[in-house]
């Protein structure tokens, strides 16, 4: 049986951060990596690929993208998780304590999966993401 590979969506504000961790995702896991620098972009494209064979496993989002979007992190990981509950969403965030505070005020169902703080060891990190592909 031949797997299909994960798509992934990786959203961050900086273009930079956002390519850089795409390349280290997309080699580790063998996967199809898009990177969004804004999040009503992010989420148009999530609603576009919803019930299409190219639908995202797994969005990978930063967290503070207040200067450039009307949407952080929290609030994409709700929307994404009212379209579709399956997804899994990390937030990534260099504010771990301020990611933490403001969870308190979201629904636990709309929750994001996973917090990683910045710096992230994606090797250590991306490994239980690698059981999603292996077809177990």
């Amino acid at each position: 049986m031949v797997n299909t590979p994960l798509e992934i969506l990786v959203v961050d504000d900086s273009r930079l951060q956002a390519e850089a961790s795409a390349e280290v995702i997309e080699f580790a896991l063998k996967a199809n990596v898009t990177t969004k620098t804004r999040c009503e972009d992010a989420l148009d494209d999530f609603k576009a690929r919803l019930d299409t064979s190219t639908k995202y496993s797994i969005v990978f989002t930063d967290y503070n993208m207040e200067y450039i979007d009307d949407m952080d992190g929290i609030q994409l990981c709700e929307h994404i998780k009212q379209l579709d509950p399956k997804t899994k969403v990390v937030l990534i965030t260099g504010y771990a304590s301020g990611a933490i505070d403001a969870l308190d005020k979201v629904s636990e169902n709309l929750r994001p999966d996973k917090i990683l703080e910045k710096p992230v060891d994606w090797e250590r990190e991306l490994l239980p993401y690698l059981e999603l592909n292996s077809g177990a």
